[in-house]
């Protein structure tokens, strides 16, 4: 059963802890949200995020910004942190310069605000329910998941079908949040046919097409490097705190991190791909299918069927090696 009021409540009432890296906060946020059956996600993101500032020139600076998009006010608040990084580490410079006895009346100062301002260790996101709560509080204690029938633990988070995977194929279906921070899992469901087959798509990322796997189970979209080395017209990489992880708990290493544009047939969006180590899957992730009407929820809000036949039909030339079937589906 899903908990869409009690989802947006915790959504709304979520806070940037001080200290906490504007990355981790945001990332939280899209967890969150996708818990809401927002109409409107990005948007109600990017609001949240807007509404949560409380440095006074960031907010300002955003307020002037004609109806910005939420890659828009990400990229000026991690501007505004990066600059306020900067500004610490040099005021902390010319303070050391002053004498010794500036540097240890500005120490137990410094050690005063870690301490009052640590995230508090006992609340932590659980994998038998997806929230956060204290320890011995979980809502899923004495419940039925109503995927596998087992007792305390919610549907949502509910790790049935990870035996039977094949052990050979790597797939990214979770994301861990900073070694610093309270280990996030994310399970979710998995795209799957009648026949059991693989659901490929070609997309064209920059512009170069490559053949990507629509993985509904997968948090985000990734690439591996060999193939990211051939795309020409490509953004730089970023450095990322995220740890992508496979069922298993098996780490994927990544080179970092990039917004992209990504296209199938004549819908284009941009959004956000990790570059892998080794030899992995290029992975289309489930917010990317959906933005590019490649998959649409069921009237039960669960169940993910496949939308892009049509597509398919019209696309059916030589630009298409390999076009998705009726017989693939």
């Amino acid at each position: 059963m899903k908990r869409t009021v009690f989802s947006r409540s915790q959504f709304w009432t979520c806070v940037k802890e001080e200290g906490r890296p504007f990355e981790d906060f945001c990332t939280r946020l899209q967890y969150l949200a996708r818990q809401c059956d927002f109409a409107e996600m990005d948007n109600m993101v990017r609001d949240k995020i807007v509404f949560s500032i409380k440095e006074k020139p960031l907010k300002e600076r955003l307020l002037r910004e004609d109806n910005p998009t939420l890659q828009k006010v990400k990229d000026l608040c991690l501007a505004f942190e990066v600059t306020q990084i900067e500004i610490k580490k040099m005021n902390k410079a010319g303070t050391t310069t002053s004498g010794n006895d500036q540097s240890r009346s500005v120490a137990p100062l410094q050690q005063v605000k870690k301490k009052k301002f640590a995230p508090e260790p006992s609340k932590r996101i659980c994998k038998q329910c997806g929230l956060e709560h204290r320890p011995r509080q979980c809502p899923a204690y004495g419940k039925t998941c109503q995927k596998c029938k087992g007792k305390n633990h919610f549907a949502t988070v509910c790790r049935s079908g990870q035996k039977n995977k094949t052990p050979h194929k790597t797939k990214v279906h979770e994301v861990e949040i900073g070694s610093e921070e309270a280990e996030q899992h994310f399970w979710v469901g998995e795209l799957e046919t009648d026949k059991g087959k693989r659901w490929s798509v070609n997309a064209k990322v920059c512009d170069t097409e490559i053949k990507m796997k629509v993985d509904t189970g997968a948090e985000t979209s990734t690439i591996p490097a060999k193939l990211w080395e051939k795309i020409k017209r490509k953004p730089r990489l970023r450095e990322s705190r995220m740890t992508l992880k496979a069922f298993g708990n098996t780490k994927i290493e990544n080179e970092g991190t990039a917004t992209v544009p990504i296209s199938v047939g004549e819908k284009q969006i941009r959004t956000e791909i990790f570059v892998t180590k080794g030899q992995t899957t290029p992975i289309l992730g489930l917010q990317a299918c959906m933005k590019l009407n490649l998959i649409q929820k069921g009237k039960n809000g669960q169940h993910i069927q496949a939308n892009a036949i049509d597509l398919v039909k019209k696309e059916k030339t030589n630009k298409w090696p390999n076009p998705l079937t009726k017989q693939d589906l």
